[in-house]
């Protein structure tokens, strides 16, 4: 089923898979994701390949999607995982757009054992170099961010494939072999902002863009700002800054409300948290990022059960102090930490990254054993 794509199929594949990229932003329930993604498999992918996994050589070989994230600022933990493998036994790749020291690959910067740029490559051909380079486990970090990326792994067959970032639906067999799940997303080790931030009001803090802000996120935000009425609402900039942006925020949560709402032009993550208490998670996005970053600066954040929020607190077990089922009990958690400053102090959180490092390789070798054991 379509062997040779021609440039319009490629096109439209590309603008399909976007629409699913974006559908969590979009307010789109996980079951019509689901149902988009297959039916983008469906239309523009081969059919995917059982894997003839091969046995690993000297060294694992583990390879990375990077070239395109839904979520760019995902490419720091892609990266900080990467780094953290064992050298000793494991051969660390990189398939990218363009040379490695090109801007938009600043954050992967030595990353990698080796690197690849694949912006010229057409999916079969993409399919090839990752056979030939050896990629023992392909890592995808990119899904519906790159449509060609997803067309090349239904081509790829001689390696396990893992779906990581970009894949809001959870789609798993017959596409990829294994997934790593939001619970599994790495908290970084950054520069921590103090337990207390001192005197004056309480600042609930939200680093997102605005087409998170849909009407239930706007909602749930509102009424604890109401139940808390000396709080003040602190947004990064991000895109939220020009005059038309703000007067959609002011039209989103009314005048009295956006008045409470402080826009923070922050450049690094640290500065945005230092203005923070208690991170307020919106309903939709397409990697937990912004929660392991909240906790990585001893800032609780409150989320929603589900993906991708609700289930990484839980796979940090802070589930019963930071996981709402429902608005009212997403704003009674956060009324409680606004009152106590000792409900926001965080225990000891497992980081993560060795650990995901480590689960990937184990991946591998296992596959290599059950091989060697046949």
């Amino acid at each position: 089923r379509l062997p040779h794509l021609g440039a319009a199929t490629r096109l439209h594949a590309g603008f399909a898979a976007a629409r699913i990229a974006d559908a969590p932003f979009l307010g789109v329930d996980n079951s019509e994701i689901g149902r988009l993604s297959r039916d983008w498999l469906s239309r523009f992918s081969l059919t995917p390949k059982s894997a003839r996994k091969h046995s690993a050589g000297k060294k694992l070989v583990i390879g990375y999607l990077v070239s395109s994230f839904i979520d760019p600022d995902d490419a720091v933990a892609v990266a900080a995982v990467a780094h953290a493998h064992d050298r000793a036994g494991v051969s660390v790749l990189g398939f990218g757009r363009g040379i490695q020291t090109a801007e938009q690959n600043a954050r992967l910067i030595g990353a990698f054992s080796k690197w690849r740029d694949i912006s010229a490559l057409d999916p079969a051909t993409l399919a090839r170099t990752l056979a030939g380079d050896g990629v023992d486990v392909l890592v995808d970090a990119g899904g519906f961010a790159s449509s060609s990326q997803l067309q090349a792994l239904t081509r790829f067959d001689s390696g396990l494939r893992v779906s990581w970032l970009g894949n809001p639906s959870a789609i798993l067999a017959p596409l990829y072999d294994a997934r790593l799940a939001a619970a599994d997303y790495p908290i970084l080790d950054d520069v921590a902002k103090p337990a207390a931030k001192g005197e004056g009001p309480i600042a609930f803090g939200a680093d997102v863009t605005l087409t998170q802000l849909d009407s239930r996120t706007v909602a749930l935000w509102s009424a604890v700002l109401a139940l808390v009425p000396e709080a003040k609402l602190v947004l990064r900039g991000r895109d939220m800054e020009s005059p038309a942006n703000i007067a959609r925020l002011v039209a989103a949560f009314g005048e009295s409300l956006a008045g409470r709402i402080d826009l923070r032009q922050a450049e690094r993550v640290n500065e945005f948290y230092d203005a923070v208490d208690i991170a307020l998670l919106p309903y939709h996005a397409a990697s937990p990022r912004i929660a392991a970053e909240a906790l990585a600066h001893n800032v609780p954040a409150i989320a929603m059960a589900g993906e991708p929020f609700g289930s990484f607190i839980t796979g940090r077990r802070l589930d019963k102090r930071f996981v709402a089922v429902d608005g009212a009990q997403y704003c009674s958690l956060a009324m409680a930490l606004a009152a106590s400053p000792q409900a926001r102090i965080l225990p000891p959180i497992e980081r993560g990254v060795t650990k995901l490092a480590r689960a990937i390789e184990e991946l591998g070798h296992s596959l290599t054993r059950r091989e060697n054991a046949a």
